[in-house]
């Protein structure tokens, strides 16, 4: 803890504010595109006759959206959140 501030000079917030925006477009990007994704495969087969699997899948395909989002260092939890309005919104 640095009771003063950071050290931080005024050539280093742009940098820091391209990196902020960068991740969090990027991480709407891989929610959007999965959610898309899944949302097309649930419309396209008839996974509603089978419950179980169908919430199985549900849970795995949001692990995986987590998980690819943060193995790309990107924010995992923005992915996760703009995946699930995607899929309220298409399912």
């Amino acid at each position: 803890y640095n009771p003063d501030g950071p050290d931080w000079s005024e050539a280093e917030i742009p940098s820091a504010l391209l990196s902020f925006f960068t991740v969090s477009f990027l991480s709407i990007l891989v929610g959007v595109l999965l959610g898309l994704t899944v949302s097309f495969m649930y419309k396209h087969t008839r996974l509603s006759d089978y419950p179980n699997l169908e919430t199985s899948l549900l849970f795995c395909f949001c692990y995986l959206c987590y998980s690819i989002a943060e193995s790309i260092d990107l924010s995992g939890i923005m992915a996760l959140f703009f995946q699930g309005m995607v899929l309220s919104h298409y399912n």
